[in-house]
């Protein structure tokens, strides 16, 4: 049975990797629009990639229990890295 309440996600293709990085860019734009504010576009990661930013994401909590909440996960070459948010 269908219920319109309930996230699910959905998988886009796009013909070439430009279009997917122009996605990408502007994906963050949505959050700014009332209509969009709850869509999150994020890029398709492998299971390698995904429990490499949980241990990245953990890491930075217990930064951040430690007091030092100057820093923030940054993506450098599509890898996560913990950095100073100057």
């Amino acid at each position: 049975m269908f219920c319109g309440t309930k996230v699910r996600p959905i998988k886009v293709i796009l013909d070439s990797y430009d279009s997917a990085l122009q996605v990408l860019v502007n994906a963050k734009k949505l959050k700014s629009s009332n209509t969009f504010k709850h869509v999150n576009i994020v890029q398709d990661r492998t299971k390698r990639q995904m429990e490499n930013y949980k241990s990245i994401r953990t890491e930075l909590a217990r930064r951040h229990e430690a007091g030092d909440n100057n820093c923030r996960i940054k993506f450098i070459n599509n890898v996560p890295r913990i950095v100073p948010l100057n």
